[in-house]
């Protein structure tokens, strides 16, 4: 605990010693990418019931969800890899000739789950999509290599900052020395996409005989880095 202190206090120190900007310095970004083919889906599920009855409205929605965790598990997806969330019983109102109307009862839940086989893509759809009332809000794409991948591209990030603070200085007849000041500005990774357009072109095949084509997602990473300076 002790060491962690320090090093915590060495960071402060030096940060602030460089916002004094009293050492002649200069400051770079660096961006890094990384392309990778994915190796995991994940899926985010609506099913929504409606009706005039609260008690049938109730039953009808519970055996909807049973029926897409059943479809699941038949598709070999794991419980683990399965979610259940936001499940909400209200009542339906709506706008009809400028008035505020009660038509009955709502009842909506959210199920995501993850896949790591991208050849089931074609099956789930089609699947998902005989079961009533059940609508996909997007799929994401993504890779088990995560965190290893975020961290290259933070390295590579920094090596660019660096290959980008020496170029400057020499132009300048100057020399960089140590790091003042490191910080990552961003990292992105691909979230959930819009599967409006996706899921009208399912039905076909992509080029390896399946609805999808995956291709590659980004990895960026982005960082601000002020290094010591001297002349000549």
């Amino acid at each position: 605990m002790k060491i962690i202190i320090s090093v915590i206090t060495l960071f402060a120190a030096l940060a602030a010693k460089a916002d004094d900007i009293k050492l002649p310095h200069v400051s770079v970004s660096g961006t890094a990418e990384i392309k990778v083919v994915p190796d995991e889906m994940h899926w985010s599920l609506g099913v929504e019931t409606k009706g005039g009855d609260i008690a049938q409205v109730a039953a009808a929605h519970d055996q909807k969800v049973v029926s897409v965790l059943k479809f699941l598990k038949e598709q070999k997806i794991e419980d683990k890899n399965t979610q259940t969330s936001r499940i909400e019983l209200s009542e339906n109102w709506v706008n009809r000739d400028r008035e505020r109307v009660k038509e009955g009862y709502i009842a909506s839940a959210q199920i995501a789950f993850e896949s790591a086989n991208l050849e089931q893509y074609r099956e789930l759809w089609m699947g998902l999509a005989k079961i009533p009332d059940v609508s996909v809000k997007g799929v994401g794409f993504d890779t088990s290599k995560r965190i290893d991948i975020q961290n290259e591209a933070r390295l590579n990030a920094v090596k660019a900052a660096k290959e980008k603070a020496e170029s400057l200085a020499k132009a300048l007849g100057a020399s960089i020395h140590e790091p003042l000041v490191i910080e990552e500005n961003s990292a992105t990774w691909p979230g959930m996409y819009n599967t409006r357009n996706t899921f009208a072109a399912a039905p076909g095949q992509g080029a390896n005989g399946t609805s999808l084509a995956p291709g590659t997602i980004s990895v960026t990473s982005r960082v601000q880095v002020k290094f010591r300076i001297s002349g000549p």
